[in-house]
């Protein structure tokens, strides 16, 4: 998401584990930059990411996969995240991508030379990677940020398996061509769970709204309400109220994260914000 008007302010000081710092530059908005202490939410999935464009990490018992690290800026710290969990970035053997949008991919090039990681992401969005964030549907050439090469170009549907972890990658468009939501099996209190990282349901200022973005759009909410959604998790941690369910889970509530409620809702919310849309531009004609 770029639109800096849609965030959700966060006092993240209230419920990180250490005391926040100074926001790192961001060519955007400082406080999507503001660091966040890293934690455990279920099983051997991580939180590395910032007080809102998240990142995440995953333990498959024979290397890590990660998914989005956010602005090129905090790229370092999403490394150092990854280390104060004791893990290895040079372990990171799959990194992953919600969408091509420099809050969630401008780090990743830096991320795959520190690591040396393999980049896996959708075919609608990989040359948009590889071109640095040019050419964007919506946004043009300007929210660039540093080209990546994708060593693998997924397609709806797909998996991506690692030791005994799989991720499947669904086909989510509209925010960008090949916005993606990954589910994966997790285990949550000694149960079986479905954890869904939401690409974006955000329509950009200026995003056109003829026939054919108004069929990816519908095509993207057709995916979502099939999708079960038991953990709750997104490109921006305002999408799932993260900061405050980081909160209630050190004050000791059973896992907040896991949520179908607040999914669904989220869910419904944007697609009758977007139909209203739709029906708007549909009467200009």
């Amino acid at each position: 998401m770029l639109r800096a008007g849609l965030i959700v302010a966060v006092a993240a000081g209230a419920v990180l584990a250490q005391p926040p710092k100074a926001p790192l530059t961001s060519p955007q908005v400082a406080g999507w930059s503001v660091p966040f202490a890293p934690f455990r939410i279920t099983d051997k999935l991580y939180y590395v990411g910032s007080a809102d464009p998240t990142a995440y990490l995953i333990d498959t018992g024979k290397g890590l996969i990660l998914l989005d690290v956010g602005y090129t800026p905090f790229e370092p710290e999403v490394v150092k995240n990854i280390r104060a969990l004791g893990f290895d970035p040079r372990n990171i053997k799959i990194v992953l991508n919600s969408h091509a949008h420099l809050d969630h991919a401008g780090g990743l090039a830096a991320l795959k030379a520190d690591s040396g990681a393999k980049l896996q992401a959708m075919i609608g969005d990989a040359a948009i990677l590889e071109a640095g964030g040019k050419g964007d549907t919506d946004v043009g050439d300007k929210a660039g940020f540093p080209p990546v090469k994708v060593d693998q170009v997924l397609r709806d549907g797909d998996t991506v398996s690692l030791g005994k972890v799989t991720l499947t990658a669904h086909l989510t468009p509209g925010h960008t061509p090949g916005c993606t939501t990954w589910t994966m099996p997790v285990r949550v209190d000694g149960a079986m769970r479905t954890a869904t990282f939401i690409c974006s349901l955000t329509v950009l200022p200026g995003t056109p709204m003829d026939a054919a973005r108004q069929a990816e759009w519908r095509r993207a909410y057709a995916v979502l309400d099939k999708l079960p959604c038991d953990l709750f998790l997104a490109s921006h941690q305002s999408f799932y109220e993260g900061v405050k369910k980081r909160a209630a889970m050190t004050a000791g509530a059973p896992n907040p994260f896991v949520d179908p409620k607040g999914c669904k809702t989220f869910i419904s919310t944007h697609q009758a914000a977007f139909e209203k849309a739709a029906a708007a531009a549909n009467a200009k004609g």
